[in-house]
């Protein structure tokens, strides 16, 4: 829930320090994530590729001012929510990175007619199909990317296979009803990896695939003007394949969190986003703290990856969040000896890195901004589809 407001609806809690916040709370650090984004563009702007920052870690407008650089130009989404929020915020150049669906039309249409740039992504044939029987609107054509398959195995068309020529083809029959913008890949198969040595390379034999699946299409006359690929693993270091390419799509980098760290994409230093929990209790007994963060407050994700934790605690390596219920977490400690508990009173504030700050993120409909732990904003995701 937000936090208290005065009589104006201002909220009280701006100009205080985070521990006066109600927990389990989700923090955000401002000046980390306006360092991530600015790298993230200085990144771009030196490989020569046009950033279509990804929002669905953070889902709010704030954050997309940051992801591009203010100019409120050239997002993907994941939930027509999202779109629809952007849309009525002043954003223009928006990809809905999702597969069409009939139900998601009419929805698509009034984004279509509202902004002056507009993308659908096709995923298979059935997409071009759906789009034929949905007409653009008046003096308008669907802008289209096709999503390319190169290794995450999810949706999107094998990049070998000749069905993602034919569907091409297929969209290049209908130049009055829609055009093919480019390709993307997600390079969500970087994240099997474990270091950054395997990311660079499963990203760089990405690129590779791309560049032969937009070869093919040029030999058949097909031509579009955006190669892109994306993942923050992928996009967190340089490569001289870049110059090959036109557009990349990162989205967690915004927050960062341990799953990245452990992939080398960041530092902790770099993790903007952390869930604020208190002491709720002692278990001598078990050796054990109990705290006020359970799985409705924190992605189960991570646990093997992480030691047997489902999160880092911040400043205390040694304790490892070892079980959770609804509301509660257990809190252990990775040494033979007993915890202090003098050190952690009932009350007290541990702040948690998630191994997944997209999932975590989710759960709460405020973050807390703060600057030096002093609250300076909140931010209000969308939710929902």
């Amino acid at each position: 829930m937000s936090g208290p407001q005065a009589e104006n609806g201002q909220s009280l809690l701006i100009g205080r320090t985070i521990d006066h916040l109600a927990t389990p709370a989700f923090v955000v650090d401002l000046d980390v994530v306006k360092a991530n984004c600015e790298r993230m563009l200085a990144r771009a702007q030196k490989g020569g590729l046009h950033l279509r920052g990804q929002t669905k870690t953070h889902k709010t407008v704030e954050g997309a001012i940051y992801q591009t650089g203010g100019t409120r130009r050239g997002l993907v989404t994941s939930t027509l929510v999202e779109s629809e929020m952007y849309a009525n915020a002043g954003f223009d150049d928006i990809l809905y990175g999702y597969p069409i669906l009939s139900t998601h039309m009419q929805r698509n249409l009034k984004l279509a007619q509202k902004l002056e740039s507009y993308h659908l992504m096709v995923t298979n044939k059935e997409s071009i199909q759906i789009l034929l029987a949905n007409p653009p609107p008046p003096g308008k054509k669907w802008s289209v990317f096709m999503k390319i398959d190169c290794g995450n195995s999810r949706e999107g068309f094998w990049w070998s296979d000749q069905d993602c020529i034919e569907a091409a083809l297929e969209i290049r029959k209908y130049p009055a009803v829609m055009t093919l913008q480019g390709t993307y890949v997600h390079c969500g198969n970087t994240y099997k990896s474990q270091d950054s040595n395997q990311v660079e390379k499963t990203r760089d034999e990405t690129i590779k695939m791309l560049i032969g699946v937009s070869k093919r299409m040029s030999e058949h006359g097909i031509k579009f003007d955006n190669i892109g690929i994306g993942s923050t693993p992928s996009c967190s270091h340089d490569s001289a394949l870049y110059a090959q390419i036109s557009e990349i799509h990162p989205g967690n980098y915004v927050f960062y969190d341990a799953q990245q760290e452990k992939l080398g994409s960041c530092g902790m230093g770099d993790v903007a986003g952390k869930v604020l929990t208190r002491v709720i209790g002692h278990s001598v007994r078990r050796n054990q703290l109990l705290v006020d963060c359970g799985f409705s407050a924190l992605t189960k994700q991570g646990f093997q990856e992480l030691d047997q934790s489902f999160a880092r605690v911040e400043g205390h390596p040694m304790l490892k969040l070892c079980d959770m219920t609804q509301e509660i977490g257990k809190v252990g400690w990775d040494l033979d000896d007993s915890i202090n508990f003098d050190d952690f009173p009932v009350g007290s504030t541990l702040s948690l890195i998630p191994y997944h700050a997209c999932a975590t993120a989710a759960m709460y409909p405020v973050y807390y901004v703060h600057q030096n732990q002093m609250i300076k904003e909140e931010w209000r995701p969308c939710r929902g589809w």
